[in-house]
């Protein structure tokens, strides 16, 4: 498994790993340079970076993701069992080969996908440490924006944004309805139709909200954006509002392109309430590939539609910020 290790200025401070979203969300590639990484994608100092803060592990996880390989196909996690297995002989290598972190708080971080993830590995973490396998000083988890339930969010999309006035009455109408929908699909375990209609909801949400940002609502997609996603002209997008026609609007015409095995922008691979892996993955269109990655709702999505060069770091084994001065380094030493 592949690990990108960034030294905080002081030795007090914390570690904090951080894991992507997904499963398959590259966190040396995207939570590195588009979120909380020393610099950003075009390798700019970020003002705002976490290595302030803590020394930060970013890892490739699970295998299959980013620069983490397997020779073998069934090398590859089908579980989140099989995902904390994997991390824990990565986190038993790492602390036997970097001793001076066995001592300062180790936390685990983690967005979308990567909190089912994130939970499971604590817990796994926490009985290596009780028996002495594994030398750290585990000191939490911390689980953001977590795809662990899909539904229960869907369900609670509508009368959250209506709360916050970003529904109007019809607009809260039409978002129960497609929410509904995929309620349905999941209740029959239709799991490649709940996914589908899962991508109607979202769309009724931007329609219905003039492009409302999933990960803040208190900003929006630029006009002209979200006018091109949806066929609009920018001058007729203002007042514009989904027909009960449109395939986008319409949960009907979802589940004729389920039933004929068309999913649009969706691998197969991504399904809500998959046995074993149980849930959605991330990267792609609106539900991320697996390739790439699978899995939260929109705010990766909107971000990695910039596709990170694999260049970005992997000529760099060493490098400073000019704002912080840390030293980065990367590595991949655990085969799992």
């Amino acid at each position: 498994m592949f690990w990108w290790l960034y030294y905080a200025e002081s030795q007090d401070l914390p570690l904090v790993m951080w894991l992507q979203g997904g499963p398959g969300g590259s966190g040396s590639g995207f939570g590195n340079f588009e979120e909380i990484g020393p610099l950003d994608r075009d390798l700019n100092p970020r003002k705002t970076s976490w290595v302030q803060a803590a020394s930060v592990l970013f890892v490739d996880n699970p295998v299959g993701t980013g620069f983490s390989y397997t020779e073998k196909s069934d090398g590859y996690a089908t579980d989140v069992a099989m995902v904390a297995s994997d991390m824990l002989v990565l986190l038993k290598h790492f602390f036997t080969e970097k001793t001076e972190f066995q001592s300062i708080p180790f936390y685990i971080f983690s967005e979308s996908y990567g909190g089912k993830m994130a939970a499971v590995i604590s817990l796994e973490l926490t009985k290596a440490v009780s028996q002495g396998t594994v030398k750290c000083r585990f000191a939490g988890v911390a689980l953001g924006d977590s795809w662990i339930s899909p539904l229960d969010s869907v369900m609670t999309w509508g009368p959250y944004l209506y709360t916050t006035s970003l529904l109007d009455d019809v607009g809260l109408a039409d978002v129960g309805s497609a929410a509904r929908a995929v309620q349905t699909a999941v209740e029959q375990q239709q799991f490649e139709k709940a996914t589908e209609l899962w991508s109607v909801a979202e769309t009724v949400v931007e329609q219905n909200t003039n492009g409302v940002n999933f990960y803040n609502i208190l900003t929006q997609d630029p006009e002209e954006k979200l006018g091109q996603k949806l066929g609009i002209s920018a001058e007729n997008f203002i007042g514009t509002s989904p027909h009960p026609t449109s395939p986008q609007a319409d949960p009907e015409s979802a589940d004729e392109r389920a039933s004929q095995g068309e999913t649009g922008n969706h691998p197969r691979e991504c399904h809500l309430g998959r046995p074993g892996g149980g849930g959605v993955q991330q990267h792609g269109g609106r539900l991320h590939e697996a390739r790439g990655g699978c899995g939260r709702p929109a705010a990766e999505r909107r971000g990695q539609r910039h596709r990170l060069q694999r260049a970005a770091g992997s000529d760099r084994g060493h490098h400073g910020s000019g704002a912080v001065g840390e030293e980065a380094k990367m590595g991949g030493a655990s085969r799992v």
